[in-house]
């Protein structure tokens, strides 16, 4: 068994925390049927029956994502759900420093476990 440097350890906790949070956002929105919830996603301008759809997809995406063999694929689909993450807190003019920060983790995560991806995007001369 080889031995994993820094870069990869940090970038699995960075990963294990990117994941963790989408898969939970994901769980609330299919366990908390509370008036607030609801009430605080149709604010969002998402029909409320669009909320366990889109907690499947979240769980779906983070499931994915936490399989060493298709990771990359759930980083994929990460960003476009974090995309529209975005676009809807765009529209709502609401902040989008946090999930603009959950897809940089994302895929900083990849980054500092995979040399080759490192090879690909270099950072430094």
């Amino acid at each position: 068994m080889k031995k994993m440097d820094t870069l990869t350890w940090v970038g699995r906790v960075i990963g294990v925390l990117a994941g963790g949070f989408v898969a939970f956002g994901g769980i609330i929105k299919l366990v908390n049927n509370s008036p607030e919830m609801l009430e605080g996603w149709a604010s969002s301008g998402w029909p409320p029956s669009y909320m366990k759809t889109i907690g499947i997809l979240e769980v779906a995406c983070a499931a994915v994502y936490f399989i060493p063999k298709t990771s990359y694929l759930g980083a994929i689909l990460m960003t476009g759900l974090i995309g529209g993450i975005i676009a809807t807190n765009l529209r709502l003019e609401n902040n989008v420093l946090v999930p603009v920060l959950l897809g940089v983790a994302v895929w900083a995560s990849h980054y500092l476990r995979d040399p080759r991806l490192r090879s690909m995007i270099p950072l430094n001369k």
